[in-house]
């Protein structure tokens, strides 16, 4: 929502990013996932699986199946990874090449949008993300793409350098929304050109600026 009259998303980016002839970009999202994280989940993959893509760049798919309130009468350590198993069986139905994210530390946003028991504590995020990583090593179709580092660097305000470009030190409010749970356009594109850094494909567009403004043009034409 950077930019007010129009709202940017992934399907945007990725758009303003593909420098060769190519289907449109399908986006499947839902500003609700987070109320029932298993039902549509469920209802995306089946879609996707409908689309038959030939890449799938879900980015934060995982996230609320690492967060989220834990019921009182379960352990935490085993409920969230038991919905992080469901979340990477429902991945593993996608018979394309899958790009995926690991957990960000998003504590700082406790007491803004997240309460304490939707945020699992650092040890349970390390078994997670573990998971996570183990899960992509062992399937040749899939990269994790390390969401918790260039979080933390935006988070710590770290320069942070790739593809071309930089975000000095002491950037963190131009990658990172003052609820310090979601990202600004920025950090949405370094997402994004971290993505066409673990892909090495030819023909992605990584200047940061021609990406804003290809991006603003495929969100203007939605």
């Amino acid at each position: 929502g950077d930019f007010g009259a129009y709202t940017i998303n992934m399907k945007h980016i990725l758009e303003g990013m593909i420098n060769v002839p190519h289907d449109d970009v399908e986006y499947f999202g839902e500003l609700l996932f987070f109320t029932n994280p298993r039902a549509y989940a469920k209802d995306f993959v089946e879609q996707i699986n409908n689309h038959k893509p030939t890449l799938l760049v879900a980015v934060d798919f995982l996230f609320w199946f690492g967060h989220g309130s834990t019921p009182i009468d379960r352990d935490p350590a085993k409920y969230r990874m038991e919905k992080m198993n469901f979340a990477l069986d429902l991945l593993d139905q996608v018979d394309c090449q899958i790009v995926v994210g690991n957990l960000p530390n998003v504590r700082a946003a406790i007491g803004k949008l997240l309460s304490e028991r939707q945020v699992p504590t650092p040890e349970i995020l390390a078994q997670l993300n573990e998971r996570i990583g183990q899960w992509g090593d062992e399937r040749q179709n899939v990269i994790v793409i390390d969401v918790f580092q260039l979080w933390d660097s935006a988070m710590n305000g770290n320069e942070i350098s790739m593809m071309g470009a930089t975000w000095p030190i002491g950037s963190q409010s131009r990658l990172l929304q003052e609820d310090m749970l979601h990202a600004t356009l920025e950090g949405m594109i370094a997402a994004s050109l971290l993505v066409a850094q673990e892909l090495d494909e030819k023909g992605l567009e990584t200047n940061l600026e021609m990406i804003k403004k290809r991006a603003a043009s495929a969100a203007r034409k939605d």
